[in-house]
């Protein structure tokens, strides 16, 4: 079950919804998807963990279960919430094969130029696992940073979610293999967001692969400025100003980039976030001014 899909529908404060969901095979006689989600659990407080079933949903497209959770508790990087799923393919009563994964509920997106987390406006300030000497995740969380990393070292991801770290993933991929690499790394509760530094395949459909990320454009300043039809957000170098001016004009989520010269301490690293903010504050205030 390498293609199975674990993700979650819309959250409210009381209720949401953990699907499984698996292509379905031609020989599908008699398939089911069932299993359990228990949590949550969390590094950080005690918890009373609640079991509930995950549900075959019956004749469709896929296979497809579903499990409601009652009061769920979200995952945030204050409090890092994480349900444990389990799921069974069955032929009859006879299983066939069962996984095991994590699910975060994360009340993240984006509105307009903005990301939203918890419903408020957020600003991420991630810093790059080559900009400092610090090698844990559980160090971006001390800090309040967000932890930036390739997809090469997928362990490390694991700690981000259970220590708190949201985390932003850059995939460099052929067309391919992306969607293989981006079903892997949404099975991480601490992963938001992906930046794709390819080209993303004609028939890309993200509901089918990774709903509950947000996928981001990488803009080089060697690149001309066009925002592919898939892009939530826009990842921009911090001295491509044309394109930063462009994009400013677009209800589109920008993340502007700065390369640090050397590796160096996670505080300071992460002070350079603040920086950069400044800095560009004024190319933001010269835009509106136009």
């Amino acid at each position: 079950m390498t293609n199975i899909d674990v993700f979650y529908g819309d959250l409210t404060a009381n209720r949401a919804y953990i699907y499984a969901r698996l292509p379905r095979p031609a020989d599908d006689a008699g398939l089911s998807l069932t299993g359990t989600v228990r949590g949550p659990r969390c590094l950080h407080a005690e918890t009373l963990p609640a079991q509930a079933q995950l549900i075959d949903l019956g004749p469709g497209p896929t296979l497809l279960a579903r499990a409601v959770i009652t009061e769920p508790c979200f995952w945030t990087p204050d409090l890092p919430a994480i349900y444990d799923v389990k799921v069974h393919l069955k032929r009859g009563a006879e299983t066939l094969a069962t996984i095991h994964c994590e699910v975060g509920l994360r009340a993240f997106g984006k509105h307009g130029c903005s990301f939203l987390q918890n419903g408020k406006r957020w600003i991420p300030r991630g810093v790059s696992t080559f900009s400092t000497t610090a090698k844990m995740p559980r160090a971006w969380h001390e800090s309040s940073a967000v932890y930036v990393a390739d997809d090469t070292n997928i362990e490390a991801f694991s700690e981000a979610s259970q220590w708190g770290a949201l985390a932003i993933v850059h995939i460099d991929a052929s067309s391919n293999a992306i969607t293989d690499r981006l079903r892997k790394v949404s099975q991480y509760p601490g992963i938001a967001l992906a930046v794709i530094l390819e080209s993303l395949p004609d028939d890309f459909r993200k509901s089918s692969v990774a709903p509950n990320l947000l996928l981001g454009q990488f803009l080089g300043p060697d690149n001309c400025f066009f925002i592919e039809p898939w892009a939530e957000f826009l990842v921009i170098a911090a001295d491509s100003l044309d394109h930063i001016r462009d994009a400013m004009s677009r209800q589109i989520p920008i993340i502007l980039s700065r390369y640090l010269s050397e590796p160096c301490d996670i505080n300071v690293a992460r002070a350079a976030c603040d920086e950069l903010q400044r800095d560009l504050a004024a190319v933001v205030h010269v835009h509106l001014a136009d």
